[in-house]
C-alpha cells in the first residue's frame, strides 16, 4: 500500500500560479527524478484561493523515511 504525504503551499501576494508550475516543473520534479525510489508528485490547486496541495506518494512509510 502507498504512503502519501501532503502539504499545502500558499502564494505570496507576489508569485503568480505560473511561477508555481514553473519551480515545480524545473526544480522539484527533477530532483525527485534522482531519488531511489519510485515517488509521484502532483501538484493540485485549491479553487478560488491562493492555495496549492502538494501531493506525494511514496511506494511505503519506509522509502519514505529513509529520504
Amino acid at each position: 500500500m502507498p504512503y502519501v504525504t501532503f502539504k499545502q503551499w500558499r502564494l505570496r501576494a507576489s508569485a503568480s500560479q505560473r511561477e508555481v508550475i514553473q519551480l515545480v516543473r524545473d526544480c522539484i520534479v527533477p530532483h525527485y527524478r534522482l531519488l531511489p525510489c519510485d515517488v509521484r508528485l502532483r501538484l493540485l490547486q485549491v479553487v478560488e484561493t491562493r492555495s496549492f496541495i502538494a501531493v506525494q506518494e511514496w511506494p511505503s512509510e519506509e522509502a519514505w523515511q529513509s529520504v
